[in-house]
């Protein structure tokens, strides 16, 4: 079968950046299925075009691991402001250069995945000119999202555009595709019958485990790893992803001399972190660039524990399904996380540590004896390897989402 995914954000191997529909179509394609991704050359973490294109050229088409990438030329940006507004108007736009006719092959599935809805509203548009199945992959749920997470008004204009639009693509849609273990219930409460819905988190590809490497910036400080006990986060180091709470653990713990800290990325609040560890003389922190997801399970090699901090909102009702959560369980570690989400799989199945109050949380980090310790690591790969490895997500979109053709 042939499969167009529209995606602005996809990063390649050796990138940084999210890779669940890369991973998705390296098992689509072990399965003999044909995949075309369509993204932005522009990387969304790096803030950097990756591709060189000849003049006047608004596409590139390059093959890898056998599946093929149109890479879109769009705008330059380095904030979320209206520089960004243009990056993702000129990823829609450039779009309608793309000579699809070249592929000598019709598409029998179309996904569009909306980190932004253009994306999605494109994928439905080509979908329909080729009598091909839309698939609709509603990564966060909107306009939920800018109520909880922005503040913004249900009676604000672009709230009901945003709504109007989901309830659209919903009913278009041949199958919608959620990342969030109770969001069906949402689209449901929206009148979709639920064989329309498919629940397919984000996971990760077990077989980067088998390269593990020594990281050289990590190495650098290999003494002061191996003898203690290391705290890890990796991914973007933001506001939204509440690095306030777990630089107060560690600002609770810099007495505690047999513990460190390790954050692993970029962000926009990367400067305000490392300048309030300066300001609190914080010893047990170090902070290093981000990897390529290639290189990710490496890095994780050098922790003891994955930390992760979840802003409460309502929002997290319907669950969430952060990519870090799945790379900590994919290297065996035990998850921190903070939250105060009570109905949480860190929780249910005993994966490590759950909680919302920070003393509570450091309580049981000091406490923890070697026995439970092996326990949770034992726990968190296996409830990996069945729940979210890509091989199972791969069969899971076979067996429900192929199902329509």
């Amino acid at each position: 079968m042939n499969i167009w995914i529209f995606n602005h954000y996809v990063a390649a191997p050796g990138d940084f950046g999210i890779t669940r529909h890369l991973d998705l179509a390296r098992e689509l394609k072990s399965k003999k299925h044909n995949v075309t991704i369509f993204a932005s050359s522009y990387n969304h973490w790096e803030r950097k075009e990756k591709k060189v294109f000849p003049t006047g050229e608004k596409y590139l088409v390059e093959y890898i691991d056998g599946i093929r990438f149109v890479w879109v030329k769009t705008k330059p940006y380095n904030n979320n402001g209206y520089s960004r507004i243009l990056n993702i108007l000129s990823y829609w736009w450039n779009l309608k250069s793309v000579k699809y006719n070249q592929f000598n092959e019709k598409p029998d599935i179309v996904l569009g995945s909306i980190m932004h809805h253009l994306a999605g509203w494109v994928a439905y548009k080509i979908a329909k000119k080729y009598k091909a199945k839309f698939v609709f992959e509603e990564r966060d749920l909107w306009p939920e999202s800018l109520i909880h997470l922005a503040g913004v008004s249900r009676k604000n204009p672009i709230v009901k555009i945003l709504a109007r639009y989901e309830t659209f693509m919903y009913e278009k849609a041949s199958k919608i595709i959620v990342l969030f273990d109770k969001a069906p219930e949402y689209v449901k409460s929206k009148g979709i019958e639920e064989k329309k819905i498919v629940y397919l988190p984000n996971g990760a590809d077990i077989k980067r485990n088998n390269y593990i490497k020594k990281i050289d910036i990590l190495e650098e400080h290999i003494d002061i790893l191996k003898s203690k006990t290391v705290i890890g986060y990796t991914g973007s180091l933001s506001l939204a992803n509440n690095m306030d709470r777990i630089l107060e653990i560690a600002n609770r713990m810099k007495n505690d001399k047999e513990y460190l800290f390790v954050f692993v990325g970029e962000g926009s609040y990367k400067k305000n972190l490392i300048s309030e560890v300066s300001n609190k003389g914080l010893n047990n922190c170090l902070f290093f660039p981000p990897v390529s997801k290639e290189d990710l399970p490496s890095v994780l090699a050098y922790f003891d524990y994955g930390i992760m901090s979840l802003k409460h909102s309502p929002l997290y009702d319907f669950g969430f399904s952060l990519n870090k959560l799945y790379d900590y369980m994919s290297a065996d570690l035990p998850i921190i996380i903070d939250t105060s989400i009570e109905d949480n799989i860190v929780k249910n199945y005993n994966l490590g540590i759950s909680g919302n109050n920070l003393d509570d949380i450091i309580f049981l980090i000091k406490t923890i004896e070697k026995e439970q310790y092996q326990k949770m690591k034992k726990n968190s790969k296996a409830y990996f390897l069945e729940n979210h490895d890509w091989a199972v997500l791969g069969n899971k979109f076979e067996r429900e989402v192929m199902e329509i053709l």
